[in-house]
């Protein structure tokens, strides 16, 4: 079969013309992730129900994550240092919610401190519409590691670390005790800054001489 000159032409501007379909396509959902991530961080600090200075500084995450994660706003004061965690549980792991909202202890892990020196820390947790706000304040002579939720005793523990490292990556590492208690699970999760996406969550089970 011969292939006209006529014919190469008009599958060469078929293939231009979907190549720019698919260009045009790709921007206007680009436009349109930036507008919803732009409206969507309007209305959580909006509704935001702690006082935060100017200078406060908000970085926001994609929502399919395992804890439902959507903001963090950092606010560095003169005496003190806030961190607030904002959460969205409509895209949260089952038992995510009952652990952040109702969370029998919230540890914050602060580090950089000098020995021998007694750093404050104050938590509070507080609901707004569809979601729910965690606000660390801690003495801003040290730097905040990591926070801790957990949840029911030793044998129904659930844990729930949530942890900020220098590069801006946050790691999500979860823990719920079975049965006896002297079995579990790991969750675990790592949001990476470069590509803006989280990755799969990584799951394995722990067995009693480990724990």
């Amino acid at each position: 079969m011969t292939v006209t000159i006529s014919q190469r032409i008009r599958t060469l501007v078929l293939g231009v013309a979907l190549a720019v379909v698919v260009l045009v396509a790709t921007i206007l959902i680009i436009q349109n992730q930036v507008l919803i991530r732009n409206t969507l961080s309007k209305s959580i600090a909006r509704k935001c129900p702690y006082n935060l200075s100017e200078s406060v500084e908000w970085t926001y995450y994609p929502k399919d994550n395992m804890t439902g994660l959507i903001a963090v706003a950092k606010d560095l004061g003169t005496d003190s240092k806030t961190l607030i965690m904002v959460f969205d549980f409509n895209h949260a792991d089952s038992g995510m919610e009952d652990i952040i909202e109702h969370s029998d202890n919230i540890l914050a892990g602060l580090k950089n401190g000098a020995a021998g020196k007694n750093y404050f820390v104050e938590e509070d947790v507080s609901t707004r519409s569809r979601y729910c706000y965690v606000k660390i304040r801690y003495d801003n002579r040290a730097d905040l590691d990591d926070i801790t939720f957990s949840k029911g005793n030793d044998i129904s523990q659930r844990t729930l670390e949530i942890i900020f490292t220098a590069s801006a990556k946050v790691k999500v590492k979860y823990f719920a005790a079975k049965g006896s208690g002297l079995e579990g699970y790991y969750e675990g999760q790592l949001y990476d800054v470069e590509a803006d996406a989280w990755t799969e969550p990584a799951y394995y089970e722990i067995v009693n001489d480990m724990l």
